[in-house]
């Protein structure tokens, strides 16, 4: 089974994609081969931690309660992140990531 990425979080996979270009043909989607899933999954989630250390800020209780759809939680090493999803781009970001970590692990 193989993994299709599709080009709008290709901008997120470009190193990875660069690492590995003579393994992974490019196209209108981005086949990631079973082997190296496992080398995918840690580098997503490494990309997730390094994200989320250095750009994630707590949101206030009044911002949470005030606009709660706004927001999704993360769990990255039993650590629970609360992420703006739709108006901070390192939220959205995250949320991508950990979106396609999840499906990953879904499909595996």
């Amino acid at each position: 089974m193989k993994v299709k990425v599709f080009y709008s979080i290709i901008y997120i996979l470009t190193c990875y994609a660069l690492q590995k270009c003579n393994k992974i043909p490019f196209g209108k989607s981005l086949e990631i081969p079973n082997y190296l899933l496992t080398d995918f999954l840690v580098m997503l989630e490494t990309s997730l931690q390094d994200l989320l250390e250095d750009c994630y800020e707590e949101p206030t209780h009044k911002k949470r309660s005030k606009f709660p759809t706004r927001y999704q939680k993360i769990n990255l090493n039993n650590k629970l992140y609360v992420v703006d999803y739709r108006k901070d781009i390192a939220g959205k970001i995250a949320y991508r990531i950990d979106a396609l970590i999840n499906r990953i692990k879904e499909l595996n």
